[in-house]
Formats: structure tokens, C-alpha cells, sequence
């Protein structure tokens, strides 16, 4: 193959909010400023990421492909759960039939556009395989995986998604042409988790920062919500995110008033409103009333801040 006529497909049916599409907006333009690289697809849901925010010159070879959903979603909980449903008879049954409808549902849109991308494309690269079947392509494919924490942590998503977890894992694993990891750590993860064949996963430590390194000033109005001294956690509110024994934690910090705990990071700010009725919400609403944290005096909390805000938040903690 010619040095710079790799047509590249990238492949992020879930894309997620915060530390995945910056790392999105700083991966995909190095990529297509690779001299070997032709052009990119970029397979996403819709209204997730935008061109302009990938390349601002409009200048790079990356066409954006955009689902009409996110077809990645894990299963609810209630229907990820073994057995029956309120203990009624035949309901088991039932729910695993709505599974594999869940499944098709998911996959099919997923197919339909990798049967059209694919085809003018000469490697296929997933950033996040999560929640995904290794795609029925006749290209090679590499995935990053960048964790193991869902395998690892059964409870964030519970037995039987988790055991769905590992089997998509170990199909990347075996099928994909090469697998890349971010850390060293995470390679001697997944050759715990599935063996010797993990072992061959090449680590590549992705260097990626939430802005740039530019002197960036806060405007007096996120100023003003800060206290002048403080410990930070930058996180959107995900289970693994680990919130709950933070925030207990915290609790138990003898000097909290003197050094605050700021949050901040997508439907952070849900933590202090009730108009999110997610189970997630109302349980860590729930650990900050019983433990007695005081918002503006124990906690912080922000909600989505700007990308050229992340890293003066973290300089000034």
C-alpha cells in the first residue's frame, strides 16, 4: 500500500461526554495529520460531535458520519437483571426475548453504516469497543481499549451486563488485527482477565490534555463561585466516576471548610437540583444530605465548564 493512501473508518457508535469527546477533538485531526493517513470517517451518534470542533480550518481530510442515535446504550438495569420480572411467572422468558429485540434494535443502524462506509475504507479503528460486537468487516480492525473498570467492578453494571462485557472484550481481543492499550497497567489487566493473548496488546499512552496549554484567565463569574482555596475532582456523574465514597469521604475530611471540594464536569450540577430523577442523582443527593455537606461551604459544584476552563481550574486547586 502506497505511504499515504490509508483510508481510515473510526468507529464511536457511544461517545462519551467530557473526557471522551475531547479526547475525540485531539485524536481524530492527529490522525488525519498523519502522512500515511488519506482521509478519516468518523462513524458517531448524531448531535454528540461536531466537525467544527474536530477541525476548526476545515482544512483535514475527516468526513463525519453521524448515527440517527446512540445505538451503543448498555441495557437497563431492570432488564440486565436475572430472573423474573416482580417474581411473575413466564416474565423470564420474556425478558430474554426483549434482550436480543434490545440487541437488533442497537445493531442494526450500527450495520447499515458500516455496509456503506466500509467498503472505500482500508482499516477500520475503534476508540471505545464497549458495549459493541466486533463488527463483521472484511478490513482489519484495532481497538483501543482504554480500561478494564467495567470488568473489573461488576456492580457498576451489574452481573449479567458485565458478563456481556467480557464476552464483547474477549471477541476484540481475539479478532482484532492489533490491540492498543494506554497503560501499562491496563495491559497487565486484560492478561489477568483473559490470558496470554492479551498479551500482545501494544501500549500507546495517549498524551491528551483538556485544553491547551495557553495562559488561559477564569472570567470573574466562575470566579466568583470558587472558594480561594480548594481540591478538585473533574468527572462527569458516572457510576464508575465513583462519586458515592468521595463524597463520604469528604464527609470524614476534618478540614473540609478549609479546603472545599469543587466538582465540575457534565450533570455535575444535577447533584444540586431535583428536576434528574435518576437513580444515580437522587443517591448521591441523598449521601450529601445525610452526611451534612454544605454546598458553597464543604462542596462546590460547577457543572459543565468550557474546555479552555478545565486545566485554570485544575492549576488554581
Amino acid at each position: 500500500m502506497p505511504a499515504a493512501d490509508i483510508k481510515l473508518l473510526v468507529l464511536c457508535p457511544l461517545v462519551s461526554l467530557g473526557g471522551g469527546i475531547r479526547l475525540l477533538s485531539q485524536l481524530i485531526p492527529a490522525l488525519a495529520r498523519d502522512p500515511r493517513v488519506e482521509s478519516i470517517q468518523l462513524v458517531v451518534p448524531k448531535n454528540t460531535v461536531r466537525i467544527v470542533d474536530i477541525d476548526p480550518s476545515g482544512r483535514l481530510p475527516i468526513e463525519l458520519l453521524e448515527l440517527r442515535s446512540n445505538v451503543s446504550q448498555p441495557l437497563p438495569e431492570w432488564l440486565a437483571a436475572r430472573g423474573r420480572i416482580l417474581g411473575i411467572r413466564g416474565t423470564g422468558k420474556l425478558k430474554h426475548v426483549l434482550r436480543a429485540w434490545w440487541r437488533h434494535l442497537q445493531t442494526r443502524e450500527l450495520s447499515a453504516a458500516l455496509r456503506d462506509a466500509i467498503g472505500d475504507c482500508d482499516l477500520l479503528y475503534s476508540p471505545w469497543p464497549q458495549h459493541n460486537d466486533f463488527p463483521r468487516v472484511d478490513k482489519p480492525v484495532i481497538c483501543t481499549l482504554q480500561d478494564t473498570t467495567l470488568l473489573d467492578f461488576p456492580e457498576i453494571s451489574g452481573q449479567a451486563e458485565t458478563e456481556s462485557e467480557f464476552s464483547l472484550s474477549r471477541d476484540w481481543i481475539h479478532k482484532s488485527a492489533q490491540v492498543v492499550v494506554s497503560s501499562q497497567a491496563t495491559k497487565a489487566n486484560l492478561t489477568r482477565l483473559f490470558g496470554p493473548v492479551a498479551s500482545s496488546a501494544v501500549v500507546i499512552q495517549h498524551a491528551v490534555l483538556p485544553g491547551t496549554l495557553e495562559t488561559h484567565e477564569l472570567d470573574n463569574t466562575l470566579l466568583e463561585k470558587l472558594p480561594s482555596k480548594y481540591a478538585v475532582f473533574p468527572a462527569n456523574v458516572s457510576v464508575h466516576k465513583n462519586h458515592y465514597a468521595l463524597l463520604i469521604a469528604w464527609a470524614r475530611f476534618s478540614r473540609r471548610n478549609e479546603f472545599p471540594l469543587v466538582l465540575f464536569g457534565p450533570h455535575t450540577d444535577a447533584l444540586t437540583s431535583n428536576v434528574f430523577d435518576g437513580w444515580l442523582f437522587v443517591r448521591l443527593r441523598g449521601v450529601i444530605k445525610r452526611y451534612g455537606l454544605r454546598l458553597g461551604k464543604d462542596l462546590y459544584i460547577l457543572g459543565h465548564v468550557a474546555n479552555e476552563d478545565v486545566l485554570p481550574l485544575i492549576r488554581r486547586a
